[in-house]
């Protein structure tokens, strides 16, 4: 994401990116499990619906919690995670917390 510019992606951001990098682990990663999930999620064709992306209720508890405030607390990422029901996924940030270098 460095590399195509984006330095504060917001949840919605990151799992789109992903998406299109390897489809299937962005999927397994963050969107819940559930049938009415992964339905809302993604179009019969496994293309993303950005709009269901924007709600909290789909994505992982494990992921955007747990995992994000552990990659908090290693000193990667500048904020902390949140319970998918106080989530805002178009708000949430997953900068890191040392921006990279810019490429020469």
């Amino acid at each position: 994401m460095h590399d195509d510019g984006v330095r504060d992606p917001s949840l919605v951001d990151l799992v789109e990116w992903l998406h299109v990098q390897h489809p299937t682990f962005a999927v397994e990663l963050f969107v819940r499990g559930t049938e009415t999930a992964r339905s809302r999620v993604l179009q019969a064709d496994g293309e993303l619906r950005r709009d269901a992306l924007a709600d909290g209720d789909v994505y992982h508890a494990p992921t955007t919690f747990q995992l994000k405030a552990m990659l908090f607390h290693a000193g990667v990422l500048s904020e902390r995670g949140a319970e998918p029901h106080r989530l805002d996924p178009t708000a949430d940030s997953w900068a890191l917390r040392e921006p990279l270098s810019p490429r020469r």
